[in-house]
């Protein structure tokens, strides 16, 4: 029942000050951000460009090795479940992906002053959007589709923008063939980025995120002739042994928490393994991945 659960827009006037003294300022609308992390006393912020406010768009480099200088939205994070630990979980991963096929979102600490008050360390991302992908990926924002997965039936696929159709259509011929079969592999071939998708469990895998495969799953696709569907990373919070109540990480099999055929509602039931499951009945893929 707390105020900070509303989807409430303000006006907001926020300045960038860099190290070397460069600025930017602009005007926005400014939302709480964020699921359970909201409790924290430390929020995280959306910003969003508007006409209303001013411009459309905020037309600066907010992370100077991205070929980006111009945004619809940015995010500042508390770091979401990992506020009251290292604060940099999430942000430490993404900058292990620099020259790796994954599309996650780029990270800066900053310092933050809320009306003048020092309001702490908060961590710079980008926004996942239609235009965050449409920056990375130079495509129109027409041209994707983008979702969240919270169940295996369509009504469990989130729509994010564009259309769900694809994945859903996707999935049941996942469903209904057999993976081993080498003409239904070169279907599916056609259908995902097989590499990006490797890259994206192994790393799940490597970094022992335990919330996930059941929660922070979203992917998207350019919806025109020949587009494949691509994970996005996001929210590792958990990765690198967190949370502290659960002990000797090092010892825990995070290949069979992701291969788990009966787990849990959360955070691994049997629809969010399923997918990585049936891949790797076949033999192309498999020794691809173990690879």
């Amino acid at each position: 029942g707390a105020n900070f659960w509303e989807d409430w827009e303000r006006p907001i006037h926020f300045e960038i000050i860099e190290p070397n003294g460069q600025n930017y300022s602009a005007n926005a609308g400014t939302k709480i951000y964020g699921a359970w992390s909201r409790g924290h006393p430390q929020k995280s912020l959306s910003f969003f460009s508007r006409k209303k406010y001013g411009s459309s768009s905020f037309n600066y480099k907010l992370f100077p090795d991205l070929n980006i200088d111009k945004y619809e939205s940015f995010i500042l994070r508390n770091s979401g479940n990992d506020w009251d630990s290292s604060m940099l979980r999430d942000g430490y991963t993404s900058t292990l992906l620099n020259g790796i096929d994954i599309d996650y979102q780029k990270f800066r600490p900053t310092i933050v002053y809320l009306n003048g008050e020092y309001w702490g360390i908060h961590n710079l991302r980008e926004k996942i959007s239609e235009h965050f992908i449409a920056s990375h990926h130079i495509l129109n924002i027409d041209d994707i589709d983008i979702i969240a997965l919270n169940g295996e039936s369509e009504d469990n696929i989130e729509l994010i923008h564009g259309s769900k159709t694809d994945y859903y259509n996707l999935f049941e011929y996942i469903l209904s063939n057999n993976m081993s079969d080498s003409k239904v592999y070169k279907d599916i071939k056609s259908w995902i980025d097989i590499d990006e998708h490797i890259n994206y469990i192994v790393l799940q895998i490597f970094i022992d995120n335990r919330d996930w495969p059941g929660n922070n799953v979203k992917l998207w696709k350019d919806n025109r002739e020949n587009g494949k569907w691509r994970w996005i990373l996001y929210d590792t919070d958990w990765g690198f042994a967190f949370p502290g109540w659960m002990s000797k990480h090092y010892e825990f099999n995070t290949l069979e928490f992701a291969l788990e055929s009966n787990g849990p509602e959360w955070p691994n039931p049997p629809w969010s393994t399923y997918f990585f499951r049936k891949l790797l009945e076949n033999e192309f893929y498999k020794n691809k991945f173990i690879n």
